[in-house]
């Protein structure tokens, strides 16, 4: 049953309808349209243990039938261990991940631009010491930085030189990750400076030739790898992707995953939200230690979501999202993450041995699809069984694909209000009860409102509409057929909470916020 809560305008008659979708909140495109296997950068691949230079590619996903010309733009990276899928002895691991693809769909169906986007694979989990699994995770996380950075790149000098094929807004860009994907996100949005990866657990213990590791040296020579943005690397370790363009982002969200270290994360750094399981083996969620899950092996210590926002709100960097919300997905993670705004804890049940928690519950696998890409990969029909078996150790219900879909819908719900706020789309909170749209100015008054606001137009401005919304984009109400610059609305019966007052007038639409206190 839709729940209407009763609205009354002084001088209108009330009129209800049907749900409305508000876009970059909600779903409001039907269709999508991917374009697959577009080049963005080459670089040398050290995947093999050979070099060799290989394309770096993306799927492109878009509204169909969209016509607006500056879209915001999200980069989203899957996740894998670094290694490419099944190789990785898992079932995930490719930009065309079952999650992957469902959440670049979902942004595309909101009326954003996604970009499924492939990265540099390659280090050695089994390494006999701890100096190589240390030191070729830390490269592996480097390059695909620098990576990540030359496709931001890629899209701006698109935008610049090519006339913007991909109608992106190159000044509304995030960055997205998950699982493996999430510690691309947060080392890009954090790591600038060079002494942050020489850190004492960052140099190699030991000499070796092999990996290049020299001791009580970096493992990461920016001499040998070049710098963050892959710039000016020795010959035959990096290339050079599209200079004389920013690599930065406004934003970045992980799914899983950890930061390398704390230091890592300062004040001015970009703001962060945070989806992660309470129980993951693998990234821990507070402060903890990443192991080789085939072994068990030592690897690094890093810090995990919930250790991330504490910094980041300590830092003030989470400031931009305090405003009120009225919708139940911040409702939940409110009840539950201790205050620290733009984390989302997922409290999941411990599944027992042999991993004693939960990881990505929003990812979903068919043992079909697996069995039809092993081949591809060299992987037997026995090998396929082994890894789809295994993956229901830390995802119990990984074959369900419903339940998959509820924790991708949690996501997107909590998430799109905070990226409208950041990127200051449509509709976002200002603080202020004037807004103008550039033909006409609004004005929302007394805002916070207590049992009545006023809104008023320019005096030559003729309201044809009002639509009344929740945080979430859901409609409460709308009247229609106004002919008036000036309405008064009673929001005595209101919940506390911000809600959006979307104005159809004759010279265009205008939406503005106001909060009931």
């Amino acid at each position: 049953m839709k729940k209407f809560y009763p609205i009354l305008f002084a001088l209108f008659l009330l009129q209800t309808s049907s749900l409305f979708g508000q876009r970059y909140l909600n779903e409001v495109f039907t269709n999508v349209t991917k374009t697959p296997n577009i080049v963005y950068s080459n670089n040398i691949s050290f995947l093999t243990g050979d070099t060799t230079t290989v394309d770096l590619r993306f799927d492109l996903y878009e509204p169909t039938g969209d016509t607006e010309a500056a879209r915001p733009l999200v980069l989203y990276f899957h996740t894998g261990s670094f290694l490419p899928i099944l190789r990785n002895q898992t079932a995930t691991g490719d930009r065309a991940d079952s999650a992957t693809a469902e959440m670049c769909r979902q942004f595309a169906r909101r009326g954003y631009v996604a970009a499924s986007v492939d990265y540099r694979l390659g280090w050695n989990p089994l390494g006999t010491t701890q100096d190589i699994r240390t030191g070729t995770l830390l490269l592996a996380v480097y390059r695909a930085i620098q990576d990540a950075r030359a496709c931001v790149r890629y899209f701006k000098k698109s935008y610049s030189v090519d006339g913007n094929p991909y109608k992106i807004d190159t000044n509304r860009m995030i960055l997205c990750g998950q699982g493996s994907g999430g510690y691309i996100a947060m080392a890009f949005a954090t790591l600038d400076k060079t002494q942050e990866i020489q850190l004492l657990k960052f140099l190699a213990g030991e000499t070796n030739a092999t990996y290049g590791f020299v001791q009580g040296q970096p493992y990461v020579n920016q001499q040998v790898w070049g710098d963050y943005d892959g710039f000016n690397a020795a010959p035959g370790f990096g290339v050079s992707n599209h200079p004389g363009y920013s690599g930065r982002v406004r934003m970045a969200v992980n799914m899983g995953g950890a930061l390398g270290d704390s230091t890592w994360l300062e004040q001015g750094d970009v703001p962060l939200v945070a989806f992660h399981s309470v129980n993951d083996p693998f990234a821990p969620f507070g402060v903890g230690n990443v192991i080789v899950p085939t072994t068990g092996q030592f690897v690094v210590d890093v810090i995990g979501s919930q250790a991330i926002i504490k910094r980041s709100k300590n830092f003030g960097n989470q400031d931009v999202f305090n405003i009120p919300y009225n919708d139940p997905y911040t409702t939940r993670a409110n009840s539950i993450n201790n205050g620290l705004e733009g984390l989302f804890p997922f409290e999941l049940p411990n599944p027992g041995p042999p991993l004693n928690g939960q990881a990505g519950p929003w990812e979903w696998i068919s043992y079909t699809d697996l069995q039809a890409i092993a081949p591809f990969y060299g992987v037997t029909s026995g090998g396929v069984d082994t890894i789809y078996q295994s993956a229901f150790f830390s995802n119990p219900n990984v074959n369900n694909k419903d339940k998959a879909l509820a924790y991708i819908d949690t996501i997107q719900g909590y998430l799109a209000p905070r990226i409208v706020q950041v990127l200051q789309l449509p509709g976002y909170y200002t603080g202020f009860s004037t807004l103008t749209s550039g033909d006409f100015t609004v004005t929302v008054a007394p805002n916070p409102a207590s049992d009545r606001v006023n809104i008023q137009v320019d005096a030559a401005i003729r309201i044809n509409s009002i639509e009344l919304l929740d945080i979430s984009g859901r409609r409460l109400t709308a009247i229609s057929q106004l002919n008036n610059n000036l309405a008064s609305l009673n929001t005595s019966s209101l919940s506390k909470g911000m809600y959006l007052v979307r104005i159809q007038s004759d010279k265009g639409v205008i939406s503005t916020r106001f909060m009931k206190d």
